[in-house]
Order: C-alpha cells, then structure tokens, then sequence
C-alpha cells in the first residue's frame, strides 16, 4: 500500500490538471493492506447484492483477464476456478483484490478502451457507462481534462515499458465517509450550517499497469477517506486545500458538487490557517 505523502497530497499551488506520474510496485499497491478485512468485505457486499452494477466484461477483455489473474497469482491471490466463466472470474478477482480494477485493451483505431472493471468504491461514476468507450470518451464529462492532458495521457499509455507501473494521486470531497459514492445511490446532500466535520476528502491513489503480454493496462484505484476537520489540524493541509478550490475553475466547481459550499469551505479553512 501507498505510504500517505506529507500533506495528504495536496500540492502547494493552484488549482491545475496534472499527470503527477511516478513509479509504483504492483504488489505494493494490489496488495493486502491493514484495512484488508473492512475493505474486502464491502466489497463481496457490493459484488454479491448486486454484481451487475459493480462489475462487467467485454470479451475482448479474456487475455486481459488472464493476464491479470496470473500477476495476481503473483501477488498472493488464489486465481478462480478452471472453468469458470470470465464473469465468475472478474468477480472471484474483485474479491480478493482491494483496490478497484478498470481493464483496457486498444479497439481498432488502436485506442484504449474500457473492457472490463470492477469498482465497489466509484467517486459519482457508473462502470457500465463507460464500456467499450475509449480513454478520450470516458473522460469527456471532466471538464477541459482531454484539452488539457488528453493527447499527453494518449501517448503516454501508448508508450509504457511493457510490465511497467505507476502511480499516481487524485482527490475529490464528499459530505459522508462512505466508500461507495455510486451515483445510483444518491448524492448525499451537504448539511447547512457547513462544518468541517461533514466534509470528507476522498483520495484516490491509482496505479497503471501495462500488460505486456495482452497488450492492454490495468488501472487500479485504491481509496482512501479522511475527515477535513482532522486534516485541517495541520495549518499547512488547510492551506494548500483552501488554495486548490479558491483557483478551482467554475466548471470544475459543479463537476465536482461543491458549487453550494465552495466560499463557505474555504472561509472555514482560512480559520485554521
């Protein structure tokens, strides 16, 4: 697992949209973590009640698939039955893995697109809408992302060391410490009067992972939740927190839900400051 970098990876700068990329160990990430035993079993919560929702597979993912299974063998995992459809497979991995799991193999104009995936703990985002989309389309709701990085994320997933990783750190807020923030499941309402303890940053470490063998990536995204009220006892998290919305595009504001508490936020952070 990811040691937490000092100021829980706020950068010290405005607000911007960067790859932020360094290397990363596949078996630290994938890895059992303390949490192993919480996370896992809301996982099989999620992935037993209502497998449909969490997980879905393409068949131009199976020598994805199979590749990952065996790096997870690796790993210390125990690979699904032979036999086993690809589906029961996915779901048997999505079990005993923590992170999420996003599976994407080039399409026929040689684009990466989404084949497969399992993730129990998306961040207002639908799996099942991004299948079979290639990178530029999943990521078309974020606002100026492609403009921005889109050409630069291209090459760069085009042009990994195969077996290569790396890793690298994104956030979002929240108004509860669930896990699981499907957008089927409602958006949480933020609660007025605004408190620093009804705000929840949500970090996402996310490792890619090029396969050498399919030729696809997996992209791994392990979350992590942590009350505002507790990171912003250190003067310097408040800080660079309070920066990053204060320069947050308006667009990226709404995309993100916090066009209603945005000025009220950063007015309590500056308290701490």
């Amino acid at each position: 697992m990811l040691q937490e970098p000092d100021a829980w990876s706020l950068p010290d700068e405005d607000y911007r949209f960067s790859l932020g990329i360094r290397p990363g160990i596949p078996r630290t990430f994938f890895g059992p973590s303390p949490d192993r035993d919480r996370l896992l079993a809301e996982r099989r919560h999620w992935l037993i009640t209502d497998s449909a929702r969490y997980a879905a597979i393409l068949p131009s993912a199976d020598a994805c698939l199979a590749e990952v299974e065996t790096l997870a063998t690796e790993w210390g995992f125990v690979a699904g039955e032979a036999g086993s459809s690809a589906s029961e497979r996915l779901l048997e991995l999505g079990q005993q893995i923590e992170p999420d799991l996003v599976f994407l193999v080039p399409d026929a104009s040689g684009l990466l697109a989404v084949v497969a995936g399992c993730v129990c703990f998306p961040s207002f985002w639908r799996l099942t809408d991004k299948m079979g989309l290639p990178l530029e389309s999943v990521h078309g709701p974020v606002p100026q992302l492609n403009a921005f990085l889109g050409s630069s994320i291209h090459r760069y997933l085009t042009q990994m060391k195969p077996g290569g990783c790396w890793v690298r750190t994104n956030w979002g807020l929240a108004s509860r410490p669930d896990l699981n923030e499907h957008p089927d499941r409602g958006r949480h309402p933020w609660k007025q009067p605004l408190s620093l303890d009804q705000v929840w940053l949500r970090r996402e470490d996310q490792a890619i992972l090029s396969l050498p063998n399919s030729g696809g990536v997996l992209f791994g995204i392990r979350l992590i939740i942590r009350s505002v009220a507790e990171l912003a006892q250190s003067p310097e998290t408040a800080s660079r927190l309070a920066r990053a919305l204060r320069t947050m595009p308006a667009e990226m504001v709404r995309y993100k839900g916090l066009d209603d508490i945005r000025s009220e936020l950063i007015a309590l952070l500056d308290t701490r400051i």
